[in-house]
């Protein structure tokens, strides 16, 4: 897992700085990102990083270069930035997808403000969110953030997006430091919010700085299969079949899991125990959805461990009288111990063709 801390404020530069130096060698001094953006005239936008051991932690400065003559970078606009990322060919195209979202979701919110949210151009916000998502994706594990810090001042637009992605904000003194739109923003299209530090084993950490003074922390930590969770439950005596099977619908929707067990409550009276499971960012909703689509008027919830194998899926081969079809496998493992499951819609496709589909009528 990497854990972001972005209580001291978050900028772009410097949250692509802080995870960029979590994906290089140690030892490493400067470095260039492979992504550039080539402009009108030739010139070529990258991002390069100095790094320095320091109490520990990698300390990693990104700043933005240029190749051949400076082009007025303030003169584009969003389009022009998603066309210049457009036209860098093929490579990275999921990563590319993520950064036009991000900067046009982005051009939005300043839009509705009237007010740019930090000094950075429309390229220099894109190849940085290209750089972002491209070093995630290959990172490749769950990234989750502390409370974004901000200031007393000036954080209006700020304010607005974690309204909108209920994102959990921490005051600070407003002296040096700083959250940008487009810091706070990113990390809401990419990461999982948490109140407070989750229990973690260390590996590396790196602080990224930008020359406008943001800074931010990215720590690695131990991917070990245990986690912790939540079980939410509530009993109930005066549920319908019809309203517990919604309510189960529901709840399945926003949890990890949810199921129903039966039992016998006071006076003699069947009931019905509606289970499920939650990760800490779905307890909220899974407790709203507990009060809205059941009658109960009280819900217990508790935290609890939980130890998985570690799960991928790949294309594989089922062979059924001599001919192979193209069969999803899953595949399980945790330690010495692995486990290969064929995916079961699959299979069905194969064996009973397509026409057979759940919420057919019955005769």
């Amino acid at each position: 897992m990497i854990l972001i801390d972005p209580q001291r404020g978050a900028t772009l530069l410097s949250l692509v700085g802080a995870v960029a130096a979590l994906s290089t060698a140690p030892e490493t001094k400067s470095c260039s990102l492979p992504e550039r953006l080539v402009l009108p005239g030739k010139a070529v936008i990258g991002i390069s990083l100095v790094m320095e051991q320091k109490a520990g932690s990698l300390h990693a400065s990104a700043s933005f270069t240029f190749e051949g003559k400076d082009s007025d970078l303030s003169g584009f606009s969003c389009e022009d930035a998603c066309l210049l990322l457009k036209e860098q060919g093929s490579h990275k195209p999921l990563e590319k997808d993520d950064a036009i979202g991000f900067i046009r979701a982005l051009h939005r919110m300043e839009a509705e403000s009237g007010k740019a949210g930090d000094v950075l151009s429309w390229p220099e916000r894109a190849l940085s969110a290209f750089s972002f998502f491209r070093i995630f994706n290959e990172l490749d594990m769950t990234v989750e953030s502390l409370p974004a810090g901000i200031g007393t001042e000036g954080n209006e637009d700020v304010i607005s997006i974690a309204s909108e992605y209920r994102i959990p904000l921490k005051g600070i003194p407003s002296i040096g430091t700083r959250t940008t739109t487009s810091g706070l923003l990113i990390l809401a299209r990419s990461v999982i919010f948490r109140e407070t530090l989750p229990s973690f084993i260390p590996i590396r950490q790196a602080l990224g700085t930008d020359p406008e003074g943001g800074c931010v922390r990215a720590i690695l930590t131990d991917n070990s299969s245990k986690e912790e969770i939540w079980i939410v439950e509530a009993s109930m005596d005066d549920a319908t079949g019809e309203e517990i099977g919604r309510a189960l619908e529901q709840i399945q929707s926003v949890s990890l899991e949810a199921h129903i067990l039966q039992g016998m409550g006071k006076k003699g009276r069947p009931l019905f125990i509606l289970r499920a499971l939650a990760a800490s960012e779905q307890l909220d909703d899974v407790l709203d959805r507990f009060f809205r689509d059941t009658p109960t008027i009280g819900v217990r919830y508790w935290p609890v461990g939980r130890t998985r194998m570690r799960r991928e899926t790949k294309e594989g081969q089922l062979v059924v009288d001599g001919i192979s079809l193209p069969t999803r496998i899953k595949i399980s493992r945790l330690g010495e111990i692995i486990r290969g499951k064929a995916e079961a819609d699959d299979m069905g496709k194969h064996l009973y063709g397509t026409s057979l589909k759940k919420g057919k009528k019955r005769r």
